[in-house]
């Protein structure tokens, strides 16, 4: 019964978002460690762009990437 849930269609689909998801995990993950490595922030501004990407992260990383 569960194998007729799921043509193939739908498992592309399901590899296609789960890979966008890890991507956006990694992204997340590579912005967040550039805010700790960077050496020219202070620690207010730090912690300003961590409160930014936890709270707008769409917005937050996309502005922090440019």
């Amino acid at each position: 019964m569960l194998a007729a849930a799921f043509g193939t269609g739908q498992v592309l689909w399901d590899i296609i978002w789960f890979f966008v998801f890890f991507m956006w995990l990694m992204l997340l993950f590579y912005v967040f460690s550039d805010i700790f490595r960077s050496h020219d922030l202070s620690g207010g501004l730090k912690a300003l762009w961590i409160v930014v990407i936890i709270i707008l992260p769409y917005l937050g990383v996309l502005i922090y990437l440019i």
